[in-house]
């Protein structure tokens, strides 16, 4: 009898590494990048890790790469990690990606905690079409998936 509740307990402990962060989480956040070819685009995951009031840590993405018609045999998921730093400037707090599938990625974090890429030069929050398409939303601390990619 008590061997029959090992494999139990073996896959409790085992999902239970999975099911939540394993450190403070600074913030995680979520959103599709549309691609070149039409109807494709990549759905990101980001989590930095690190207490609320973090300048830096270390960060975990996944994407997942999502084309349309006949290109869909090239889809495909992706994990990654690497460093963040944030920084303030100016008017807003940046957050800067270095290592893994976000290397040289820069965002900046926009009133409601989502995440909008900086324009190419670094002068601010990339706010046009193009940039508003590319924004990453945050998941609020507590929720279903916070701290998982």
């Amino acid at each position: 009898m008590r061997w029959s509740r090992l494999p139990g307990l073996v896959c409790a402990a085992f999902l239970g590494g999975c099911l939540g962060p394993v450190g403070p989480v600074f913030g995680d956040w979520y959103g599709y990048s549309p691609l070149a070819l039409p109807q494709s685009q990549v759905f990101i995951e980001l989590v930095l890790h690190g207490t609320p009031d973090a300048t830096g840590g270390t960060y975990r993405v996944h994407t997942q790469t999502l084309y349309a018609g006949d290109a869909q045999l090239f889809n495909r998921s992706d994990y990654g990690d690497g460093r963040w730093v944030l920084r303030q400037r100016g008017g807003w707090r940046e957050i800067d990606l270095a290592g893994g599938l976000m290397d040289g990625k820069r965002y900046a974090i926009v009133g409601d905690r989502g995440l909008l890429p900086l324009l190419q030069d670094g002068s601010g929050p990339n706010e046009t079409e193009a940039g508003l398409r590319r924004r990453l939303a945050a998941r609020k601390p507590g929720s279903f998936g916070y701290g998982r990619a």
